[in-house]
């Protein structure tokens, strides 16, 4: 089988596996712990499993990082996110079928955001937040995962470690925008709750903060990786 089409297989199995268990512990629970471990712990899970064939990025911020540092061609890239779309995509449509319908998909939304600021529904402004907010937090996750990657030694804890970090970045995005950090999970989400009856213009408000926010996240990770190392390279 050839090497390109197992490595973007995985990325599809694996972004398909954290969707299902992610959102799906969402839908089912509707429990901050409860999601955040599900979503921390299927990452651990693809990891060990599919990871080996591609890294087991399952998010394309992760991969647009990956690309940067230099770790995958941008050819891959493109190939990878469009595997790991259409994995979420698949995952969102199972998870119709297991709850009978898309009035609830996990999907991300800015209203709570709006709620902070006693306003009575979203608008530009609470997305931009969102957007913060999402750049923020996949720019922690990312630069963990960059960094855990980077050398050989960090390998038998990197799962762990990318693994926790993942939880409490659901932790604290919970309540705020729902926690993306990973464009390819908002995107499918978001979609399918159209199918369910959700507004459109706040489904427009919560994909540009949700999907724009960790692309920005994942690239200014990848820059802020590859100028920490090369201030070290010139220390030494």
């Amino acid at each position: 089988m050839c090497t390109t089409f197992k490595k973007c297989l995985a990325e599809f199995v694996a972004t398909f596996f954290l969707v299902v268990l992610g959102c799906g512990t969402a839908i089912a629970t509707g429990s901050v712990v409860a999601t955040s471990l599900a979503f921390g712990l299927s990452i651990f899970a693809i990891a060990f499993t599919v990871g080996k064939f591609s890294g087991g990025h399952a998010n394309p911020a992760v991969s647009i990082a990956m690309a940067i540092r230099g770790s995958i061609t941008w050819k891959e890239f493109f190939m990878y996110v469009l595997s790991q779309i259409l994995g979420a995509l698949t995952g969102s449509a199972l998870l119709g079928l297991f709850f009978g319908g898309y009035a609830s998909t996990g999907a991300n939304s800015v209203s709570n955001i709006a709620s902070f600021f006693h306003q009575s529904e979203a608008n530009f402004g609470t997305a931009m937040i969102g957007l913060v907010v999402e750049i923020v937090l996949t720019f922690i996750f990312v630069t963990t995962v960059l960094f855990v990657t980077a050398e050989e030694k960090y390998s038998i804890v990197a799962g762990i470690v990318i693994a926790g970090v993942l939880t409490v970045v659901h932790l604290l995005g919970f309540n705020i925008t729902g926690t993306s950090v990973n464009p390819a999970r908002a995107l499918s989400a978001l979609v399918f709750s159209l199918f369910g009856g959700a507004d459109a213009s706040a489904t427009f408000l919560a994909l540009f903060a949700t999907f724009v926010g960790p692309f920005i996240g994942g690239a200014a990770a990848a820059f802020f990786f590859k100028l920490m190392h090369k201030e070290t390279k010139v220390s030494e």
